[in-house]
């Protein structure tokens, strides 16, 4: 009888370990089930366990620790389900920093907006339902004999499963870990930037003028993602993805031969947005330059919050900055459109008339789930009939090449809505560039991008930009010089220097002027991505299993 009675409470145990997690994945899969996010789940179930194990002792101590689990437990579980509901995407490191940025009238107005008993309800019952298994065990302790054995086998068991599922996946699977380790992360990171920040203050950059200190102007630097050229109809794809740039193409600065430095996103943007060399000083950040030659900057972003390490810095850095991605997540179930930053940049454009300003602006462009990037009205490509059979694609691969290229039919009308909208603005112009492409079975089975850069769609980018009729007046010496430019192969390594030449802001001369296709000094150099020369790999179709562009024409 005795031995019947440990085994229910063995099994009342491991329910309520797992009754904190269990209704809020539950909800997750009932809407779509995924087996690798499914998998996440039974990997967290041994760090929960590990950290349960104590009250498998079954004495006083194992009493206290049931409620100290309950007390620590409770609010990373609470969070993940409420984050859930809301948003359909799991917690993660840019949610967590989301939820920390957040001031009391955003969240505020956050609540007024999804108010619903039903949420109510649901946090409630998060909150509530382990509380029934813990009154179920509660009547069993203190046991009268510490049960050590009960308490090693836990142990052991955990400790296989460590083996077995890999230090990396046993800790960052568990959401207790993630949410408790996400604002560790968080405030060290706030921390640094405090030191980072004072520094930054202290830094005078000598000979650094705005030429124009008279004349308020006003650059939106629009950052594209995921987006590779060869999937654009301005640079001759045989879809026609980009019908409203292609209608202005002949206002348009349109670089036929860049290149990102690397194929991932955040390594691609400090080096774009830092200057390798400027005077004494090295990789130093555009945005301290630009506040200090008098530009407000803004930093508006549609993408994950938080991004970690210096990246992150420059949203910081910023005058103003706005998060519009509430989930914090890239996830595919969360559609956060990029339109979303149409409406924070008429507000901008609106309240700040009178002012140097530089707007950048993080889009969601073309990221993976490129289904979720756009709205219906944009679904412009759904038939593979103009596709060419390739014979690794499947039928699959045909839907996710429509997809890709609906979203870069969608960036296409962001990039063309804020051109109309900044034709209202004086002295005003734009920049667009990608972080980096993506091969989307163009020439190889799978879509994505790889350190091994195995196919120049990972790393061919749209690089562009436009300017006002007066701001072509202010940089009429140039213009002429600028439109001979368009073929120079470059790598985006350089964006500060051409911001700095779009807002006509003289610095001391760089290293990277000679890398810089808008300045006379240009030298065609060798452009060295992620250590491999991409002029030799891909030299004229070299390194290509098919043509760029091609149609069944």
């Amino acid at each position: 009888m005795k031995h019947r009675t440990n085994i229910y409470i063995y099994i009342l145990l491991i329910a309520y370990a797992l009754s904190f997690f269990l209704p809020v994945y539950i909800l997750y899969y009932s809407t779509e089930f995924r087996f690798l996010h499914f998998r996440g789940f039974i990997n967290s179930i041994p760090f929960m366990l590990l950290l349960f194990s104590p009250a498998f002792l079954l004495n006083k101590f194992a009493k206290c620790w049931l409620l100290l689990f309950y007390l620590v437990v409770i609010f990373p579980a609470v969070l993940c389900g409420v984050h859930i509901y809301f948003f359909d995407a799991n917690i993660s490191y840019q949610a967590i920093a989301s939820i920390l940025v957040t001031s009391v009238s955003e969240a505020k107005e956050f609540l007024d907006s999804q108010f619903s008993f039903l949420g109510i309800f649901w946090g409630c019952f998060l909150i509530f339902f382990p509380l029934i298994f813990l009154k179920k065990i509660w009547k069993f302790f203190p046991a009268d004999k510490t049960n050590y054995r009960a308490f090693v086998i836990v142990l052991a068991l955990c400790g296989i499963s460590f083996f077995c599922i890999g230090k990396q996946r046993f800790l960052k699977d568990s959401q207790v870990w993630i949410v408790y380790s996400s604002i560790y992360e968080y405030y060290k990171i706030e921390k640094d930037f405090s030191r980072y920040l004072e520094i930054m203050k202290s830094v005078k950059i000598d000979n650094v003028c705005n030429s124009d200190d008279t004349i308020n102007k006003t650059l939106v630097v629009l950052i594209g993602e995921s987006s590779s050229r060869h999937h654009w109809g301005l640079y001759g794809y045989f879809r026609d993805t980009t019908p409203r740039l292609n209608k202005i193409k002949d206002e348009l600065f349109i670089f036929k031969n860049a290149v990102s430095p690397t194929p991932f996103t955040h390594t691609s943007l400090i080096r774009s947005l830092f200057f390798e060399e400027l005077g004494i000083y090295q990789n130093f950040p555009i945005i301290p330059l630009l506040q200090q030659t008098g530009y407000k900057v803004y930093w508006v972003s549609n993408q994950a919050t938080a991004e970690l390490g210096l990246f992150n810095y420059l949203a910081l850095m910023s005058d103003e900055k706005q998060y519009l991605n509430r989930s914090g997540t890239h996830d595919y179930k969360y559609k956060s459109y990029d339109e979303n930053l149409l409406e924070a940049l008429e507000e901008i454009l609106k309240q700040n008339k009178n002012q140097n300003k530089i707007i950048f602006m993080h889009t969601m462009g073309s990221h993976s789930h490129y289904q979720s990037r756009y709205p219906e009205e944009f679904n412009a490509f759904n038939s593979s009939g103009d596709l060419t059979e390739k014979k690794w694609r499947r039928y699959d691969d045909f839907n996710s090449i429509n997809c890709y290229d609906n979203s870069i039919n969608y960036t296409d009308f962001i990039v063309s809505r804020c051109i109309e909208m900044l034709k209202n603005e004086k002295n005003s112009s734009l920049l667009y560039f990608s972080d980096h492409g993506e091969d989307v079975f163009d020439v190889m089975p799978y879509h994505g991008r790889n350190a091994e850069i195995s196919s120049r769609y990972m790393v061919d980018i749209p690089v562009l930009f436009w300017l006002s009729e007066d701001m072509k007046q202010i940089l009429k010496d140039r213009i002429e010089y600028w439109q001979t430019t368009l073929e120079r192969p470059f790598m985006t390594d350089i964006l500060s220097l051409m911001i700095c030449d779009l807002l006509n802001i003289k610095i001391p001369s760089t290293a990277k002027d000679s890398c810089n296709p808008l300045n006379p000094a240009y030298k065609a150099y060798e452009r060295i991505v992620e250590g491999k020369n991409y002029d030799v790999i891909f030299s004229g179709e070299k390194g290509l299993l098919e043509p760029v562009m091609q149609s069944n024409q």
